[in-house]
């Protein structure tokens, strides 16, 4: 959401971020909800087929043993890669910090205060603007956390190194027709200053402010560095709301 005087600016503070995989995470969930909803089938193996002597009957438990095995075995195996993916993410933001961001980079914005990525929900509709997407805080992010940095003036080009105070759109790298969007219409009429933020096919210009450099390098931004983002039209900061016990 938005806000013209927020009570907190811890509220308002993220962090320059790479963009990190998922891959690793995306299969794991598909395998776990699949296993919920027991339509996962490993395949059979390519192994010899020891024939069974005249006679003998098929051991139904032993079959099942053997398939409840394959799933726990290729379940761990998941869960290695997530976390050699999870432990290559970090590596490589703490190996690139203080890097120079460039318009036309694909980032993430972690919300410091929380620690949650900014996230597009692909399956929920925005609660005031019914026609666009919710955009929400995400533990651990999604390849819909992922956010290019679109140069909002003609003058900018891609490639080019990014400044303080620069003014880009933040298009959801996934759906790249889209983008973070303030709503015209206020929350509530309790609220007149408060909008809500959501993603849209609208345009929203956004500047990113630096908060805290990570290090002194004057005007430039770098990775890692704390922002606000900032609308010049709305003269608002994009921030965390809290309401009814939920983080929107």
């Amino acid at each position: 959401m938005l806000a013209k005087s927020p009570q907190r600016f811890d509220d308002c503070i993220f962090q320059v971020c790479l963009a990190n995989q998922y891959s690793a995470a995306k299969e794991l969930t598909n395998f776990l909800i699949q296993m919920e909803n027991g339509d996962f089938d490993l395949g059979e193996d390519e192994e010899e087929v020891v024939p069974k002597p005249e006679g003998g009957e098929d051991d139904d438990d032993d079959d099942d043993g053997q398939g409840i095995n394959k799933e726990k075995k290729f379940l761990a195996a998941l869960e290695r890669s997530m976390g050699n993916e999870t432990a290559m993410n970090a590596k490589q933001m703490e190996s690139n910090l203080g890097t120079q961001v460039k318009f036309g980079q694909t980032i993430q914005l972690k919300h410091r205060k929380s620690q949650k990525f900014l996230t597009v929900d692909s399956m929920v509709v925005a609660s005031v603007e019914r026609e666009n997407l919710r955009v929400f805080l995400s533990d651990t992010g999604s390849s819909l956390s992922w956010f290019t940095l679109k140069p909002w003036f003609k003058i900018d080009r891609e490639n080019a190194d990014m400044e303080t105070n620069a003014a880009v759109l933040l298009q959801v790298a996934e759906r790249s027709q889209e983008q973070v969007h303030c709503s015209e219409m206020s929350l509530s009429k309790r609220r007149d200053g408060d909008r809500e933020v959501n993603c849209s096919l609208d345009r929203t210009g956004w500047r990113i402010c630096v908060y805290s450099e990570y290090h002194d390098g004057g005007k430039d931004l770098f990775a890692g560095e704390i922002v606000q983002l900032f609308d010049p039209e709305k003269l608002s900061y994009l921030r965390l709301l809290e309401e009814h016990g939920k983080d929107r």
